[in-house]
């Protein structure tokens, strides 16, 4: 290998690690499931910090004591992701739960209702 081609390989690599070691952390979310349905759950904080309040989703997500945002999972939870990915070059971290049966969720107050 050549000396120019391998002086570009080490600066391209010295680049990437510095950018590995200074990159944010992802956020981590959960994801949560029944049998028959899913939310992602997402504070308001962190929804607002993407330019999304409550009105700009479904009346098929949930609100919890006003702070706590169940975005459901076909149309809600994507665009957040959508806007996430453009903030933030990346997904954030998802933790999933499942439940069977019906979940606490669908006991939270509908946005929009």
């Amino acid at each position: 290998m050549n000396a120019t081609i391998m002086a570009n390989l080490q600066t391209e690599l010295c680049i990437a690690v510095s950018q590995i070691k200074t990159a944010k952390p992802a956020q981590t979310f959960t994801f949560h499931s029944d049998n028959s349905h899913g939310w992602l759950q997402v504070e308001r904080a962190d929804a607002l910090a993407l330019g999304l309040t409550a009105a700009d989703f479904s009346k098929y997500s949930y609100i919890r004591d006003g702070g706590t945002l169940f975005l459901e999972e076909d149309c809600d939870a994507n665009k957040f992701f959508a806007r996430y990915i453009a903030k933030h070059g990346a997904l954030p971290i998802i933790i999933d739960k499942h439940i069977d049966g019906a979940s606490h969720i669908r006991r939270y107050r509908r946005i929009g209702a």
